[in-house]
């Protein structure tokens, strides 16, 4: 639950608790689209090609996702989203 905990390092106090309950449902509602690649992209690919094709583009993501990320250890988080 680390990705929780992470994601809602990011917001002001005031939205935290609404970031930790949501992303978890975000998180599992990412399943349809991947899902859905996967199933195109198998008659052409093949099981194994389509899925190595959907690993690397959620493994790519994530890396942008990691990069693109701010960092938060020497900033005050206690603020209010306005």
């Amino acid at each position: 639950m680390l990705f929780v905990t992470a994601a809602a390092e990011q917001f002001g106090t005031n939205l935290r608790a609404t970031v930790a309950t949501s992303l978890p449902n975000l998180v599992r509602g990412a399943i349809i689209p991947i899902a859905a690649l996967f199933h195109f992209l198998a008659p052409s690919l093949g099981i194994r090609g389509s899925a190595g094709v959907v690993g690397a583009v959620c493994v790519g993501v994530a890396i942008a996702a990691v990069l693109v990320t701010p960092e938060t250890f020497d900033r005050d988080l206690d603020y209010l989203e306005t």
